[in-house]
């Protein structure tokens, strides 16, 4: 844990090509991450993105077999890591993984190592959303969700404006709403919101129109465990994106929490 914190999330690590430790705010403590995105390909090119990009990205597909020789030396000799402590398994990384064609694998083999080793932690898929309407990614994260799984999806934009100006996704907002109610209207699902604000104004997170957004898609059908309004804690890609100060964070989940039936949670700059 040496060295770890909420501001410091390097994707390199002792434990492998894909493996690496996190000292998560989200997560309440200690989470194993999975970067299967070597190669940082991403549907978005968020504004505030906080991944390190100033290394060299790896061009090649995933290793399954690497991966799950990986996981089973961590859970067989997890050194310096209690795993009593371990509050999940996040699939998120330096991309999209809901792009990967062996998504659906990856969450099978997953699962397979957590049952050999009785690792009874839930698994997290973080995403923005573009890749979940293929019916393989359906059914693969139906099986996650039964089994306790959960999904972290990305909704940081409120309009068409604030999705090409923040978020510079190149799906369509539309799709990205659709794919969101596909799995949304079956199974709740956790939403993750960054809010912040920029030097010139536009980017600054508007709680009103969001939450309009929010309303209108629950009576669509959405169904939501719990809503991740959080702030920058790590240096983002343009400099002129800022945190929100605590207070400002917590009147903005003030706000949300008076007008929606689900728990807000709010996670700050430290």
């Amino acid at each position: 844990m040496q060295g770890l914190s909420t501001q410091n999330h390097p994707r390199q690590s002792a434990l492998g090509v894909y493996l690496y430790p996190v000292l998560s705010r989200r997560a309440g403590g200690l989470s194993l991450g999975i970067n299967l995105n070597q190669d940082q390909r991403c549907s978005f090119r968020c504004r505030y993105c906080q991944v390190d990009r100033s290394r060299q990205p790896r061009p090649q597909r995933p290793n399954l077999g690497q991966l799950e020789q990986e996981l089973e030396h961590f859970f067989s000799q997890p050194g310096a890591f209690d795993l009593a402590t371990l509050k999940d398994i996040a699939l998120a990384g330096d991309g999209e993984p809901s792009l990967l064609a062996c998504l659906p694998q990856a969450l099978r083999l997953l699962e397979e190592v957590k049952t050999r080793h009785g690792i009874k932690v839930k698994t997290v898929l973080f995403t923005n959303g573009t890749g979940l309407g293929t019916p393989r990614n359906q059914a693969a994260l139906s099986r996650l969700l039964q089994g306790g799984g959960e999904v972290w999806f990305k909704l940081d934009f409120w309009d068409k404006a604030s999705y090409h100006w923040l978020n510079q996704g190149r799906a369509s907002r539309q799709k990205i709403l659709s794919n969101l109610l596909a799995l949304g209207r079956r199974f709740p699902l956790v939403l993750q919101t960054c809010a912040l604000r920029d030097e010139r104004g536009k980017g600054t997170f508007q709680p009103a129109p969001y939450l309009a957004q929010l309303k209108d898609l629950l009576s669509q059908g959405l169904q939501v465990k719990k809503l991740q309004l959080y702030t920058l804690a790590r240096q983002p890609a343009e400099p002129e994106m800022h945190p929100l100060a605590d207070a400002e964070l917590d009147a903005h989940a003030h706000c949300l929490r008076q007008e929606l039936g689900f728990t807000v949670e709010t996670y700050y700059q430290k």
